[in-house]
């Protein structure tokens, strides 16, 4: 499941190559984490991963329980509303703080990710959930509110956990180009009303994906 590390202090890697195996389902929910297993599977000493680790909690994407252990989280009903509502307020607000400034130079980049997007569409669903995730967070990155942004990075991890149940769980991803490009059609007409309802309707279609193909307890 992992490779060795090269470099002993690399937490980084570390931290890139568990919380890949979380998004991938190699590691799943409810799954205990084994320090002592993932520091030999990756040739490195445990103090990289317990780093690593410290940073998945911090992302969402694992729990300590004092005298059992870390835990893969479970996806579970309440955390996808909770995150999903937080996410339409932050990238509404972005849309809207884009489109107060909205520059050629923005809607090129936008458009290029669009652009890979396309692309992909016969490729590999991995690539697919990036591509969306980058999407949103350029649009976070272009309203130029540091904060917004930061907030958004910090629920990035957990947003991508449950974007890999809804890509994983569907054969037909062509929706993925034509959601989010009607989304920048109407940022580029400097739509706001029209942005902010395609954007809604993005977030919320693939909230009723991940419930139609997940069972919450």
């Amino acid at each position: 499941m992992f490779k060795v590390e090269k470099r002993t202090t690399f937490k980084d890697r570390a931290l890139s190559q568990i919380r890949d195996a979380i998004r991938k389902g190699w590691l799943k929910p409810g799954e205990r984490l084994n320090e002592g297993k993932l520091a030999n599977d990756m040739g490195i000493s445990r103090f990289p991963i317990r780093e690593a680790i410290r940073s998945l909690e911090k992302e969402g994407l694992v729990t300590t329980v004092p005298f059992k252990g870390t835990f893969v989280n479970e996806l579970n009903e309440k955390d996808l509303d909770e995150l999903y509502s937080l996410r339409l307020l932050l990238e509404t607000h972005a849309i809207e703080l884009l489109i107060k400034n909205i520059t050629d130079e923005k809607i090129a980049e936008l458009e290029s990710i669009l652009n890979d997007m396309q692309t992909g569409l016969t490729h590999e669903k991995e690539d697919l959930i990036s591509e969306d995730l980058k999407f949103h967070k350029k649009i976070c990155e272009l309203s130029n509110h540091g904060k917004l942004l930061e907030v958004w990075k910090n629920l990035s991890s957990q947003i991508r956990a449950f974007l890999a149940v809804e890509q994983y769980s569907h054969d037909n991803i062509d929706y993925l180009y034509d959601s989010h490009k009607v989304i920048l059609d109407a940022i580029r007409a400097k739509d706001k009303p029209r942005a902010q309802k395609r954007l809604r309707e993005n977030i919320n279609n693939g909230i009723q994906r991940i419930k139609s193909c997940q069972n919450f307890d």
